[in-house]
């Protein structure tokens, strides 16, 4: 193990999330969005593109193996993929673009492939949790079966994987009790989500990472993951390990498409089209608009599942005022409060859809680095940023995120913990007043409320905006 250089660390988050499943809103379309014009060429997407998925794939895999990737092996080339590609590009001499061609993209696998087979990196099927889970079986030497699962363990004793399942709990509980305060224990990043949770920290041992999802067999609901522990004189492999061992795991079988068989692993498919993506947050101001956070242009514009159209933008913050048809739930009587460091709650749409799932984050707002400069607020918000609603602990609307100026960075597909600029309420009133909406202002309060009490009685207004890419 010791033979293998990595160098690269997986990036911690600090900050935890919980995620609300609400009914959303639906929509009926009413105008359709002006033409805008086509983005501009991007050669390294398109060259990635026009390779078959499974090559998309063995690329981002490889770029985990030599420490360069942190994402999900999706086929997908985001904002890290990029940075991973003009790493190791700038190793090997050469541009990303070059490292696509047929001899430099065989270079970068087989060096990864090297890696993998130094520790005899392979899935295997866990038959009491009923999960597979790839590891470097060179390293983890010696397995255990335990009453729910597997462990498997370094012949130091140093590290250590144990798959479980649960058919009693649910994730919600699951993550609180993951998430509770021990002697010595030190809970860094986690975050839950309708489908699955990961929950990471250290203890007295070293690191840990441990995910878990929910799925169904027969027809009950089912929990199954696995946790990661390893000293922390193992860090700098293990980190690169704990990254291929996430996206190896596979809790339960992926069924296939009605009509079509599973496709065999490593099988080519053609490249990608246009995807559709959750863009923003948009918040129902009255049953027929709905303001978001949208810096750049929205093809083919959906809010909830319908199309929608923007009326009005403000090109400094990337206020957008949408119009629409149909919002059941509207932002009723916010009171709203001037932007101050504290702690808060942040609330996101993280699912498309007229059922649309909400989650809420805790974050802490920043004040600006420079005189008259945005306020920030720090906190693991996933899809759906931009519009994302931000109150203080007393349920005060404090203001919406700004959309990012670049596709957010993931680690396993998970966005980290990261500061995001802030518009206030006050400039967000301002912006519908000159639009031709008024809001009716609510009792401020400084009778602090929990997540829960913010949760429902303001997530029910929101619905995701997604556009195609």
């Amino acid at each position: 193990m010791n033979s293998i250089a990595f160098t690269r660390r997986l990036a911690s988050a600090l900050f935890a999330g919980c995620s609300i499943l609400l009914a959303g809103a639906c929509v009926t379309p009413l105008h359709a969005q002006a033409p805008t014009a086509a983005p501009a060429p991007d050669p390294l997407r398109e060259a990635f593109d026009a390779l078959p998925d499974a090559e998309r794939r063995a690329i981002q895999d490889a770029l985990v193996w030599t420490g360069d990737y942190k994402g999900s092996i999706d086929g997908v080339l985001g904002r890290g993929g990029v940075a991973a590609l003009s790493a190791f590009a700038k190793r090997a001499k050469t541009t990303p673009e070059g490292l696509l061609a047929d001899a430099r993209r065989k270079q970068l696998v087989s060096e990864a492939q090297k890696l993998k087979a130094a520790t005899r990196f392979v899935p295997l099927q866990d038959a009491r949790s009923g999960a597979t889970i790839a590891l470097p079986v060179a390293v983890f030497t010696r397995k255990t079966d335990t009453p729910n699962g597997a462990r498997w363990t370094n012949a130091a004793g140093s590290a250590s994987v144990e798959t479980f399942r649960d058919a009693e709990l649910e994730l919600p509980a699951l993550y609180e009790r993951l998430r509770a305060p021990a002697p010595g224990r030190k809970v860094t990043y986690s975050i839950l989500r309708p489908e699955f949770l990961v929950v990471t920290g250290e203890d007295q041992r070293g690191p840990f990472y441990i995910r878990a999802a929910r799925g169904e067999v027969s027809g009950k609901p089912l929990i199954r993951g696995y946790s990661l522990l390893y000293a922390r004189t193992l860090q700098a492999s293990f980190d690169v390990f704990s990254i291929a061992i996430s996206n190896g795991f596979q809790p339960f079988a992926i069924a296939a498409a009605p009509g079509q068989a599973s496709a065999p692993a490593g099988a080519g498919a053609a490249a990608p089209g246009p995807r559709r993506v959750i863009e923003a947050t948009a918040l129902a101001l009255t049953p027929t608009r709905a303001l978001t956070a949208l810096s750049r242009d929205c093809p083919d514009m959906r809010v909830a599942d319908m199309p929608g159209k923007i009326v009005r933008r403000d090109e400094a913050t990337g206020l957008a005022l949408i119009e629409t048809q149909g919002l059941r739930a509207v932002f009723a009587r916010p009171s709203a409060r001037p932007p101050g460091e504290g702690d808060v709650f942040v609330l996101f749409s993280a699912q498309a859809g007229p059922r649309a799932s909400v989650s809420l984050a805790p974050g802490r707002t920043m004040a600006p680095v420079a005189a008259n400069g945005p306020w920030r607020v720090s906190a693991a918000v996933q899809d759906g940023v931009g519009g994302a609603v931000v109150f203080d602990r007393s349920g005060s609307w404090m203001g919406l995120l700004a959309q990012p100026t670049q596709e957010p960075r993931r680690i396993a597909g998970v966005i980290p913990q990261a500061a995001w600029r802030m518009t206030s309420a006050e400039a967000a009133v301002a912006f519908l007043a000159a639009s031709g909406v008024k809001l009716e202002a609510g009792m401020i309060t400084t009778v602090e409320k929990s997540a829960g009490e913010v949760a429902a009685a303001n997530a029910g207004a929101l619905v995701a905006v997604s556009c195609q890419r």
